[in-house]
Parts: C-alpha cells; structure tokens; sequence
C-alpha cells in the first residue's frame, strides 16, 4: 500500500513501508504469529494499532496476549476492545514484598536503582489470579511520564514514578523480549534507558509527530526501539523517520 503523510511523500518512496515486515524477521515469526505484552497499556492504544495494521498490511504483526495497567477507567475501556487479553493492575506487585516495603518515600534514585535493578531480585510475574505476565517476543510500553513532562512537576528521576519505571526496567533485563518499543515525552533522558539496558540492546530514538504521517493532531513524543543483542537489527534507523 502507498501511505502517504501531509508532506505528500509516500512511505513506499522513502523506504519505510515493509517495517513491518522488517519488525517481524527480528522477532523471528514469519507467519506473523509472534506474542506481545504492553505495560502502561492505557486504552491499549498498541492493540488498536495492531488491529489497525492488520486492516492494510494483511497478517495480524503482534498478538497481545497480556497487559497492565494501574488506571481503571482504561482498564475498562481497554476491556472492551481486547476482551482475551490477561489485564494485570500493579508493577509493583511484582517484587518481593520485603523489597516493596524496603523503598521509603523519599529514596534518591541512585538508592532506588540498586535495590531494584538487581541480579538477586526475583520479580514475581504472577497476579493473585494466578496468570503469569510474559512479555513475549515483542514488548510495547509508555512508561509515566507525569515527573519528565513539562506539564508535571518536572522532578525527573526523583519522583514518585521513579521505583515504578525501575520495575519495568528490571522486569525487561529479567524477560529479554527481542523488541521493546518505548514511547514518553519528547524530553525524556534516552541516555538513562541506554545505561540501564545497553548491555543487552541496541537503541534507535527519535521525536515523531503523528502530524507528519497525515494524522489531524499534533503529538510530538519520543520513540525508542530496542532489539536484542545477537537477535538482529533494524536495517533504518528510526531516526531517519523524521525525515520523511
């Protein structure tokens, strides 16, 4: 298909309408049966892009099998449209209860950082229903961004989302998903994913706005794709994406 943005050039052109395709030989599922997982899931606005994706490439690129988030009116929206989909509520379920009750309010973050991203921490993936979050091959996650956006506190790495960003970041180094696509404001510090997971991916970044894929709306926002070291590598960085 010929995908054309506002500027009137065509994806095709530009070299970005097989990624899919591209996406889909790096997580190692030629019949596009590979199983994804988001975090901080919303809506589950990924799921919907997915079914979006369906309607104009062909073969479903992702199956989401499982997803969390905190808020219950998203969990209940996302409900409605991803009904098979294993909804769980709180990342930090997920670690030990004595770790849990260890973190004070008022940890710095380098404090934070130790106690959580840790080879000793066991992070236990299993709700109180007793269904087990797996990450798959393919991870989508938007992280909260309310401590790095300009209409937050703007308390960065010191604020209350800190321990739960730790969480995720702990839970990925545990999981090892081949792709992770991560999604925050544009001035989030890529340079901090990059020293917490750089040992075990490769990082293409760039600021997109949907603006310029000929959506009506601006939303500029940052984009990260992580691949797995020894898993394969995008063949364009996503920063070229910004040209088009």
């Amino acid at each position: 298909p010929k995908l054309v943005g506002s500027g009137g050039l065509s994806l095709e052109r530009a070299g970005f309408h097989d990624w899919p395709l591209r996406l889909a030989r790096i997580i190692g599922s030629p019949r596009f049966a590979a199983v994804g997982s988001t975090c901080f899931t919303g809506i589950g606005c990924a799921e919907l892009g997915v079914k979006a994706q369906e309607n104009v490439w062909g073969p479903r690129l992702v199956e989401f099998r499982h997803a969390l988030d905190f808020n219950a009116t998203s969990r209940k929206v996302f409900a409605r449209h991803s009904p098979g989909v294993s909804l769980h509520l709180d990342i930090l379920d997920w670690m030990p209860l004595e770790l849990r009750r260890s973190l004070g309010s008022n940890l710095p973050f380098e404090t934070l950082h130790r106690k959580i991203v840790n080879s000793d921490v066991k992070l236990n993936f299993t709700n109180k229903d007793g269904a087990r979050f797996h990450f798959g091959c393919i991870h989508v996650a938007g992280p909260p961004c309310v401590d790095f956006s300009n209409m937050g506190l703007r308390r960065g790495c010191g604020g209350p989302t800190a321990r739960v960003f730790l969480v995720w970041i702990q839970a990925l180094r545990d999981q090892r998903p081949a792709v992770v696509i991560f999604e925050n404001v544009v001035s989030f510090p890529v340079q901090m994913l990059i020293d917490l997971l750089g040992d075990l991916y490769e990082c293409s970044d760039a600021a997109l706005d949907p603006a310029s894929w000929g959506w009506l709306v601006h939303r500029r926002r940052r984009y990260c794709i992580f691949t797995l070291r020894g898993a394969g590598a995008l063949t364009r960085p996503l920063e070229a994406m910004s040209d088009v």
